[in-house]
């Protein structure tokens, strides 16, 4: 893939991968956050294809998520299945 600069001036590089099933393909997403933790792939993050239309609502809610934890602290808001859900 091709190589740019992300907001905070990394270099990053996109990857497309595909599998031979739907059910490989949500494992490898389900599974992925087992990789945060280790030093060689912490700050790789994979993510399934979304359309336009997805990808500007993910931006929406993300935007609404973080102004939810900054303006009440006590409350943790996370997106799940495309709405988002607070969580104590």
């Amino acid at each position: 893939g091709k190589v740019y600069k992300s907001k905070a001036g990394e270099e990053c590089q996109l990857i497309r991968v595909t599998f031979s099933s739907i059910s490989n393909a949500r494992q490898c997403v389900r599974e992925s956050n087992q990789l945060k933790g280790t030093d060689d792939w912490g700050d790789v993050y994979i993510n399934p294809d979304r359309t336009t239309s997805e990808r500007q609502e993910i931006k929406k809610l993300v935007a609404e998520m973080k102004t939810n934890n900054a303006s009440d602290p006590s409350k943790f808001w996370k997106i799940v299945n495309m709405k988002l859900v607070s969580f104590l």
